[in-house]
């Protein structure tokens, strides 16, 4: 049996993170999706279960979604990535200072960040 991968979804706002993970889902992804809600936990999170790609939003509690990826960086840590922002063109530019190729501005279908997220894996 194949082992399942990890995608995590570090999204504050419930709603918004159940919906990417059923888009997920939906698509037949065979993978264990972790939901997280601030950056603490996700940093936590993607340092323990080794993901396959995390989905991050910037604003969140605790650790904003730059700070996480600053941590990262520090640690040597590189993995795909799906920034989610809010149209602040400053955060978009510090994140692709931090490696980050992939952005989606809320407003955003799930449907349509579940299916450019996955690209990334294959």
């Amino acid at each position: 049996m194949q082992k399942k991968f990890v995608i995590i979804i570090a999204e504050d706002v419930d709603v918004i993170s159940e919906q990417t993970k059923r888009s997920i889902m939906n698509m037949g992804i065979n993978a264990e999706i972790i939901q997280t809600a601030d950056g603490e936990d996700t940093l936590t999170k993607i340092l323990e279960c080794d993901p396959k790609l995390v989905i991050i939003n910037n604003r969140m509690p605790k650790k904003t979604g730059l700070e996480v990826l600053r941590v990262l960086n520090n640690k040597g840590v590189d993995l795909p990535l799906v920034f989610m922002i809010t149209g602040d063109w400053y955060i978009e530019t510090e994140a692709k200072k931090l490696g980050v190729t992939k952005f989606f501005k809320k407003p955003y279908k799930c449907e349509d960040l579940a299916d450019e997220a996955l690209k990334s894996l294959f």
